[in-house]
């Protein structure tokens, strides 16, 4: 499924220090915080499009 493999790579490069600096940046406390740079961002997009290029959006999307 596409969306656990975008979970998995998200948390894969997601580390405690990132957290907590990505927290400074909100007033509210964040229950699940990312803090990924742009090109590490752009590579999981990449991988995950190369999956679903061709695909109709309804096929795309569908969640069990």
């Amino acid at each position: 499924m596409l969306i656990a493999k975008i979970q998995a790579a998200l948390a894969k490069h997601d580390t405690p220090i990132n957290r907590a600096n990505y927290q400074q940046f909100f007033k509210e406390k964040l229950k699940e915080p990312y803090r990924l740079k742009v090109p590490i961002l752009r590579k999981i997009a990449n991988e995950c499009f190369k999956e679903v290029k061709g695909r109709r959006i309804d096929g795309v999307l569908h969640c069990p």
